[in-house]
């Protein structure tokens, strides 16, 4: 995850301007078995202007808000990590910018050679729930950018930048149809109750039951989307930053011909249903 960021954060000599050069940051991305110890508290304390926990949808992150989340089993325990660290950072008085990136489409999304034990053709998707509620998928290029934007900016001052723009906004339905738009083809559609999701978890190992419990709270209980983002604890990165062009999910599926819709086929066969 730190790779990543460092890719698209640190790295691009565009993402950095004079009006940053004199703030001290520290950009954080931890493993879900992290904890801030009294020594980096002191540190961060005498050293960094602003603090930074980037929470990104990887097995560090997935970038659900962890303080508003429905999240079961390993989901939860991981969850629970980032919880804490918050609550600290919060209780040493240390400036701060949450930023939730909620799912990657580079992860989420994931293209033929990616997917793990499947081999194509595929045509059936797999979707928990009704596939009615909605989530957000963002490209890594945009939640990078949107996170420097923000470094120097007080609006983001002790509060917690959502990447929610209203064109990565959508159910799995909906994700589904537009994969088939640009592609021209139809899938079938199998849907996974709750039940059965949760049953799932119950039943399978680590890193499959991670990665169910994720996806259970997203797809099925909604947490990127089912709570109202208020000016008291955040701020929407699109609507705060609208000059910057995000790439919407139907100009994503458009350039990148090779992504697909079967991420969660990899957690639950279909012949498993």
């Amino acid at each position: 995850m730190a790779r990543i960021m460092k890719k698209y954060v640190v790295e691009p000599a565009e993402m950095w301007w004079p009006g940053t050069l004199g703030l001290s940051l520290s950009l954080q991305f931890f493993s879900d078995q992290h904890r801030l110890d009294s020594e980096e508290l002191e540190y961060v304390k005498a050293t960094w202007s602003k603090y930074f926990v980037t929470e990104i949808n990887h097995y560090n992150e997935f970038g659900n808000d962890v303080d508003r989340t429905h999240a079961v089993d390993e989901g939860h325990k991981l969850f629970d990590t980032k919880v804490q660290i918050r609550r600290t950072i919060e209780a040493e008085g240390i400036p701060y910018t949450y930023v939730v990136a909620n799912f990657f489409t580079g992860h989420f999304l994931p293209t033929w050679s990616h997917l793990r034990g499947l081999t194509p053709p595929i045509d059936t998707v797999v979707i928990l729930g009704d596939g009615n509620t909605k989530v957000v998928l963002n490209t890594e290029e945009d939640v990078a950018t949107y996170t420097i934007r923000s470094v120097d900016d007080p609006r983001t001052l002790n509060k917690i930048l959502y990447v929610r723009p209203h064109g990565n906004t959508l159910s799995y339905n909906d994700l589904v149809s537009l994969w088939e738009k640009h592609h021209s083809e139809i899938l079938k559609r199998v849907y996974v109750t709750e039940d059965k999701v949760l049953k799932c978890i119950k039943e399978s190992s680590f890193p499959i039951n991670m990665g169910l419990s994720i996806c259970h709270s997203a797809y099925v209980k909604g947490d990127h989307t089912n709570y109202e983002i208020k000016p008291s604890f955040g701020v929407e990165a699109s609507m705060l930053y609208p000059d910057v062009k995000y790439t919407t999910l139907d100009e994503f599926f458009l350039h990148n011909d090779a992504c697909t819709p079967f991420y969660l086929n990899q957690l639950i066969l279909v012949n498993d249903i």
